[in-house]
């Protein structure tokens, strides 16, 4: 079997190639902006308050615990402010550093294509949704200790390495990649699967080595649950599915991040949610795609070598966290999502080498001559890397500009409800009415019972003098929630514009019961008892305003 690792140039020079073509491929984001929640993951951050680095790691106050994400962001902060460059940056130069560590750890399995596999996966435009999106710094860092793991626990294996030293290391190393985003919750396990691709079986011993690593596993995943169950999705359930319809959904789940993985075509910022339909039988299909896949593997193990199995194995074990038997908000929206397949792919890109290398030797046994199969080699690996590198500078050109990235979402998903729900809210806030009020009237025909969207349609409107249109929407909402605070407050300035004042304080009465502690209610209702002459009762409400006020200086 021909190894396609470039043997002739110098580690070093190898390395450099690798950190600079990844570099160089996201040359658009350096330049770019905040996108989604990005400035809100900065801005809200725990650890750019005052006692930052204390909270963000033993009393958070946020619906996560990424604390590794937190200090980087502290550290970025502290170099170059909230400037985003410098956050994107550093993103792009951990997942560099990253796929530097999958190319160590591939050579020391004597993956063939090595360096072309942590080339593959370091240029993959799937990868552009974790390196180029700042929030998703907790996915980059897990990855980058999630592999030094696994280098430190190869040497450690190999006995090239001071024993207890390396594999402390690794453990460490482990935790904090858990501390960075759970993940990596699968490691444990990837570690047996590699002993088992090593030599052919699992030893006691690597039961033993591994136990460790089981216990972080499991601490640190119940941490990231409670998380998740208690704060992050608190308010419903991303997954009202049944149980049978989360099994068959986990075979489509995987098999797009396969296809993606092969095919990186037609990247969505937001995917299509899917309807699961588990008693028709077809929506089983690839669940039965994978089961056969894996027979085969174990069947063809002794002719073909134990490649095929183990890649497949660290494939599904990376995606085990996100396959759909454990909720987070997002699925919400979608059930898939490019970053989720971040840590699983390199055991793809490895299997693309090795097939490679596979096939070419076994062309060899026809008569292939060795100098062609490398030119051969050589001239598709290039091509794969080429295209590679162009749909990543593309793709990083998208994530660069908050509404280019919504609008290429709209664009592959336009019923979505998240990306034009956000593009409208962003063309509001910058003052662009018209093109807002287009996109919430867009996303109505898809939900009309949406109390938020009408509610932001209605605010638009009023901006726009468009009073009685915007009246309509905000009692549309308080059908769906009568109690809803902001709906009932914008109704009333509605129908202050429309000269209803008796109508108008009735609606910022009913605002201020909901919202007692509020002020801007109080104050719009100050001002029509005003202009209704009440003025007793409006001087009782900026009593109450100064009274506020001073409690929350004083909070």
């Amino acid at each position: 079997m021909p190894d396609l690792t470039v043997r002739k140039i110098h580690p070093v020079i190898q390395g450099s190639l690798l950190l600079a073509l990844t570099l160089l491929a996201y040359a658009p984001i350096y330049g770019g902006g905040f996108v989604w929640d990005d400035d809100a993951h900065l801005l809200n951050n725990v650890v750019l308050q005052e006692h930052g680095l204390y909270r963000a790691w033993l009393a958070p106050d946020h619906g996560v615990y990424y604390p590794m994400a937190s200090l980087s962001y502290w550290i970025d902060h502290r170099l170059w402010g909230l400037s985003p460059k410098g956050f994107h940056a550093t993103n792009v130069l951990i997942h560099a550093l990253s796929s530097l560590l999958i190319w160590r750890i591939l050579l020391r399995l004597r993956i063939p294509g090595a360096w072309l596999a942590a080339l593959l996966f370091a240029l993959h435009p799937v990868n552009v949704e974790s390196a180029a999106w700042i929030t998703q710094r907790k996915n980059t860092l897990c990855l980058f200790f999630y592999a030094t793991s696994i280098l430190l626990y190869l040497r450690d294996r190999e006995g090239d390495g001071p024993t207890t030293l390396t594999r402390g290391a690794a453990i460490t190393s482990f935790l904090l990649s858990m501390l960075s985003k759970g993940a990596g919750a699968a490691l444990p396990a990837v570690l047996l699967l590699l002993g088992w691709f090593r030599r052919g079986r699992i030893e006691h011993k690597d039961f033993i080595n591994s136990l460790p690593f089981f216990a972080v596993a499991a601490v640190m995943s119940g941490l990231e649950i409670s998380f998740q169950y208690g704060d992050a999705i608190a308010a419903g359930t991303p997954r009202p599915e049944g149980f049978f319809s989360r099994l068959a959904g986990a075979g489509w789940v995987a098999g797009f991040y396969l296809f993606k993985a092969l095919l990186p075509v037609q990247l969505s910022f937001v995917y299509p949610r899917w309807d699961i339909n588990p008693s028709d039988l077809v929506t089983w299909l690839p669940n039965v795609g994978f089961a056969l896949a894996l027979i085969i593997a174990w069947r063809v193990r002794h002719r073909i070598g134990r490649g095929l199995l183990t890649a497949l194995l660290y494939f599904l074990l990376g995606l085990a966290p996100v396959i759909g038997f454990f909720e987070f908000y997002y699925m919400t929206y979608s059930l898939v999502g490019d970053h989720y397949q971040y840590i699983a792919l390199p055991g793809i890109m490895a299997l693309v080498t090795g097939g490679g290398a596979y096939l070419l030797g076994r062309a060899r046994s026809y008569g292939l001559s060795t100098s062609l199969g490398q030119r051969i080699a050589i001239a598709t690996g290039t091509l794969i890397a080429a295209l590679f590198f162009t749909g990543t500078l593309q793709r990083s050109a998208v994530f660069a500009d908050s509404e280019i990235l919504w609008i290429d979402a709209i664009a592959k998903n336009p019923s979505g409800y998240l990306p034009r729900y956000n593009l409208g809210l962003e063309l509001q806030q910058r003052g662009e009415y018209a093109r807002a009020a287009g996109h919430y009237q867009a996303l109505l025909e898809t939900y009309p019972d949406s109390a938020e969207v009408h509610n932001n349609l209605g605010s638009v409107l009023l901006r726009m003098r468009r009073a009685d249109q915007a009246r309509r929407h905000f009692e549309r909402v308080l059908e769906f929630e009568p109690n809803h605070t902001e709906a009932l407050n914008n109704l009333g300035n509605a129908l202050e514009q429309l000269a209803r004042l008796d109508d108008a304080v009735d609606a910022y009465g009913l605002a201020v019961q909901t919202a007692p502690g509020l002020i801007a209610p109080r104050l719009n209702l100050a001002r029509a008892l005003k202009k209704l002459g009440r003025e007793e009762e409006a001087r009782r409400e900026r009593e109450t305003i100064r009274r506020l006020r001073a409690q929350s200086s004083t909070d």
